[in-house]
């Protein structure tokens, strides 16, 4: 009885980490639920050559669109070892709140706290800032 008791802890308490370890690989998507409709501004600093720039209603859009892509993984302010380009897109909701996202290679920057991303979604958005730079 004893040990069916034991065995029956260690099978829950590998459940429990089971589920902590494949949420850690599946990511989070803090984009997801973001729409144009819930945006009054965007605008993007670009450093350098310090210059910032906002955004219309198509580019916005686009924006909105790159912006559910992305995939954070576990917080990770390691970025700030790195040196290159910086992309900040600042964005205003209709309600007020603000928010800051920067991507930057391996990581996503949102608010101040980065996180690691997979390159292809943070990538996509440096291209999309240097676009909106290029005047295309």
């Amino acid at each position: 009885m004893k040990t069916k008791k034991i065995l029956f802890f260690i099978i829950i308490v590998i459940i429990i980490i089971a589920l902590f370890i494949s949420k850690a690989f599946k990511g989070n998507k803090p984009f997801d639920k973001l729409s144009f409709s819930d945006i009054s501004k965007v605008s993007v600093e670009l450093f350098p050559p310090n210059k910032t720039y906002n955004l219309n209603e198509d580019e916005i859009t686009e924006f909105v669109s790159l912006l559910k892509t992305v995939v954070v993984y576990n917080k990770d302010n390691s970025y700030q070892d790195y040196c290159g380009q910086t992309v900040i897109f600042n964005i205003t909701k209709k309600d007020g709140a603000t928010l800051s996202v920067t991507p930057f290679g391996k990581f996503m920057i949102i608010d101040g706290i980065g996180y690691r991303t997979k390159e292809s979604p943070s990538y996509n958005l440096h291209k999309f800032a240097n676009k909106i730079s290029a005047g295309e």
